[in-house]
């Protein structure tokens, strides 16, 4: 049970410049390529300015008015592969300074990862979340609903936990001790 939990914990985050399975995550291209729109997208767009984004050139702003709009793409996974989900969201109050019913909502395969719900405004939040895949392809998707203000998504990247160099003498150094271990056990008997 120690030695699962001890494995377990290794596979805890992605390696620093692991590459992203989303495309066009930053909005880069200036445009929702890669992305598919959802919903109302009337007041969705990809801007150098409004909203200021979090890095780079572009960011997403989403407003849908009096029901939901957002974007989809399917990624290439592995099934039972484990991924960091991460992306940058602001919320932000209309010209008057007002904050009306709003929500945010972002999924994995269809299932919720995260929601806000009249939440406050707020600037810029990294949010991490671990997700797993069940199969070859998995939906990431993000709906949102502003009256009147706007969502600003930047920076969503989907990279998959694999252990480094380092890691991988550990697990091996751990199970020759396992395998030692268990050779005197059954000596003994």
């Amino acid at each position: 049970m120690a030695a699962s939990f001890a494995m377990a914990s290794i596979f805890a985050a992605a390696p620093a410049g692991a590459a992203s399975i989303v495309t066009n995550g930053g909005f880069e291209a200036g445009s929702f390529a890669g992305w598919a729109l959802t919903g109302d997208n009337s007041f969705s767009s990809v801007s150098s300015s409004t909203p200021v984004p979090q890095t780079g050139l572009y960011g997403a702003s989403f407003g849908p008015f009096e029901t939901t709009g957002g974007i989809r793409q399917t990624l290439a996974t592995s099934a039972g592969t484990t991924y960091i989900l991460d992306f940058w969201l602001q919320a932000e109050a209309d010209v008057l300074g007002s904050f009306a019913p709003n929500s945010f909502l972002a999924t994995w395969n269809g299932t919720t990862v995260t929601s806000f719900l009249n939440s406050s405004p707020f600037n810029y939040a990294h949010l991490v979340f671990s997700v797993t895949a069940t199969s070859a392809s998995t939906a990431l998707g993000f709906v949102f609903r502003n009256d009147p203000g706007f969502w600003d998504l930047d920076n969503v990247s989907v990279t998959a936990v694999v252990p480094e160099p380092e890691t991988w003498a550990l697990m091996g150094l751990g199970l020759a001790l396992l395998s030692l271990r268990r050779r005197s056990v059954s000596a003994r008997r």
